[in-house]
């Protein structure tokens, strides 16, 4: 796991790999923000089906390369990123479609660069990726990956 500050204040990229139906996935990840979503800035906030009440979106903002010989989906690399926090508990990616793709703001924001796309070889592709965390200001996030992957600097 690689501490999400650690990774924003390094620039540093990181390497990603993971296997999944006999397919192994690499490609590679540099964490640009971390920021905590203000709703009001987004048209139609009452769209987003939030679970809880006592949780928050947080924008992870990302660029991707993909430096296999193929395209790959952005559900293939972006989706895969889990947040882990200091007790290990794990969060993946807030799925939401109206927030990620439907919502003025999923353009304006960048939110749809990484929704349903594809990651062409040698290709660098920034966008802003979702979470849902519990409301805790003293929190420290790490990024992690599904399928047991790896992720470490490059």
């Amino acid at each position: 796991m690689v501490p999400v500050k650690e990774a924003i204040s390094s620039g540093a990229w990181l390497y990603c790999e993971y296997s999944y139906n006999n397919s192994t996935f690499q490609f590679r990840v540099k964490v640009i923000s971390f920021n905590k979503l203000d709703l009001s800035e987004v048209d139609r906030p009452e769209k987003i089906e939030l679970p809880d009440a006592n949780c928050e979106i947080w924008l992870l903002g990302i660029e991707i390369l993909n430096y296999l010989n193929e395209p790959i989906s952005t559900s293939s690399c972006s989706d895969m990123l889990l947040l882990a926090d200091q007790d290990n508990y794990m969060f993946k990616i807030f799925s939401d479609i109206y927030l990620r793709g439907l919502s003025d703001y999923s353009t304006n924001a960048r939110l749809n660069r990484l929704y349903n796309k594809n990651v062409y070889p040698g290709y660098n592709i920034i966008g802003i990726i979702p979470f849902i965390l519990p409301i805790d200001d003293e929190a420290v996030y790490s990024l992690s990956l599904k399928h047991n992957g790896i992720i470490r600097e490059a």
